[in-house]
């Protein structure tokens, strides 16, 4: 995804500067850098953008936020399982088209 500029990859919330993600916010478009040290070096070509919502936010608020932007794909990687299921199966009721992913820590991702 970094490297097509046809994705978009948005962030809500922290992201530790050091992290791939981190680096990925950092990095401006057309620059390469190093992802990580699996990755290794990536040139951002998407478009990447922050939204500032509260670490308080409700569940409704976020699910809206997801209609706002009308993404192909929601990533869930924040949040206790059944948290994680109530977000998948009310995205799926409210936007079948939506690709939903849950990926596990170290298993790289298809979108």
């Amino acid at each position: 995804m970094i490297g097509d500029e046809k994705q978009n990859i948005f962030f809500v919330g922290y992201a530790d500067p050091d992290s791939p993600a981190g680096r990925l916010r950092a990095a401006k478009q057309g620059e390469t850098f190093v992802f990580s040290p699996r990755a290794g070096r990536v040139t951002r070509n998407c478009n990447v953008q922050d939204f500032d919502l509260t670490a308080h936010a409700n569940r409704e608020d976020l699910l809206e936020f997801v209609g706002r932007v009308s993404p192909r794909a929601v990533l869930l990687g924040h949040g206790d399982k059944p948290s994680r299921q109530w977000f998948e199966e009310s995205i799926r009721e409210r936007w079948p088209k939506i690709k939903i992913l849950q990926p596990q820590p170290g298993v790289p991702i298809q979108v």
